[in-house]
């Protein structure tokens, strides 16, 4: 299961640089680790060796003896990643250097206990990789994806406002044990902002990510690094306070963003308004769902639906400014399904907001992007916390469940 947090190997490191820039020499790997020429060579003649590293050609030459070049062998390894979001679980296959191979879907019957809910995940898992033809022994591993609060270590979800028999579920187990693979347990802040930083590793740091779905999640990346706090904690945005005198939060807080600003408040918010209600057909009854319906309607001009997209863009950006103002960022990058139908209105709201308060707007502009990874890109930073944190080796062999498809 969960791994207490240790520094990097130099093998996770340099695996880890070559991910993100999908190639270098070895004098890029010297510069870039500060190891010395002798450690680099040793370690990637054995990473060549375990066919986790391979030679791809010679860079131009700069006057000298051309660079020979080198990248991960993406077929070597994989990882799955898996989403929990309260309108339904999203998985995907990743090959080793983090691109998508398979992705799958489980829509859960609630009715169920949660154990059991977990158990037709596993099954998933299991088909998506047979389907593409992946042998249990190149999958390193499961991350595990949910809104918190979590107890990282442990692989415990704390709460569940949508589902109380969640509570104190240790989710990471149970799926471990129906998978049959090792399951680490990721905040969504967080696996969002990993995909950021290893798919889009050219953008300047820091920068911090803000993820919209039912809950809204946030991450910082800072100095190549995502940000964790005690114990792996993500950055709680959604619990930031936009209204002291607003209704109390399942947190203990009062009148927080996520209240005005998620998916499931603009749900719960649309159902309350006569006219839009009736527009959205009474509902889906899934947060995400009602979130595409209400951003369909405000790209058509419906007066309620728009109103309300900018009430809750204007939240996000005065949330987004506190995120700024205390890790200095350079980049707010707007991620998640939510931002699907009318992201184009939230984006716009946001940047103006961002660019006429933050604290530091006359020394740089602050930049507010929306990514390019799509609703699946929380799932993908599941998996690549599995890789990310890998030296290519497997903690422990798959259990029967996965060897009897072998």
């Amino acid at each position: 299961m969960q791994r207490n947090s240790v520094p990097p190997t130099n093998r996770e490191r340099l695996l880890d640089l070559l991910r993100v820039s999908g190639t270098s020499s070895r004098i890029d790997l010297v510069e870039a680790t500060g190891l010395t020429a002798g450690t680099i060579s040793n370690l990637v003649r054995v990473l060549v060796e375990e066919g986790l590293v391979e030679e791809t050609g010679r860079a131009a030459s700069r006057g000298g003896q051309p660079r020979r070049m080198l990248q991960l062998r993406a077929d070597s390894r994989c990882a799955v990643g898996v989403h929990f979001e309260r309108g339904g679980i999203e998985l995907v296959l990743t090959d080793f250097t983090g691109r998508t191979i398979g992705a799958s879907r489980v829509d859960p019957d609630r009715r169920l206990a949660p154990a059991r809910q977990l158990e037709a995940v596993g099954t998933r898992i299991l088909a998506m990789a047979d389907a593409c033809g992946i042998a249990p022994h190149r999958v390193l591993g499961i991350g595990l994806v949910a809104e918190g609060p979590l107890d990282v270590p442990s692989g415990t979800l704390l709460a569940n406002e949508a589902d109380a028999r969640w509570q104190g579920q240790p989710i990471a187990g149970l799926l471990e044990r129906q998978a049959g693979f090792p399951v680490r347990l990721v905040p969504v802040g967080t696996a969002a902002a990993l995909a950021e930083r290893v798919l889009d590793g050219g953008r300047r740091q820091p920068f911090g990510v803000i993820y919209l779905a039912s809950s809204i999640a946030a991450g910082v990346v800072h100095e190549g690094q995502v940000f964790r706090g005690a114990d792996a904690r993500p950055v709680e945005l959604g619990h930031i306070t936009v209204d002291f005198n607003g209704p109390p939060c399942p947190c203990g807080n009062r009148g927080c963003l996520s209240q005005y600003s998620s998916g499931a408040a603009l749900a719960q918010r649309a159902a309350s308004l006569p006219g839009l209600a009736e527009a959205l057909g009474g509902g889906a009854g899934n947060p995400m769902a009602d979130v595409q319906a209400i951003a369909e309607q405000a790209t058509r001009g419906h007066p309620q639906a728009r109103a309300l997209w900018k009430e809750a863009a204007r939240g996000l950006g005065h949330a987004a400014v506190s995120l700024v103002n205390l890790f200095g960022l350079e980049t707010v990058v707007l991620a998640g399904p939510a931002l699907a139908g009318a992201g184009d209105l939230l984006l716009a709201e946001v940047r103006s907001i961002v660019q006429a308060s933050s604290c530091h707007r006359a020394l740089s502009p602050v930049h507010v992007e929306r990514s390019r990874h799509g609703p699946l890109s929380a799932a993908i930073g599941g998996a690549l916390q599995v890789l990310c944190a890998s030296d290519g080796t497997r903690t422990q062999e798959p259990t029967h469940r996965m060897m009897e498809r072998s």
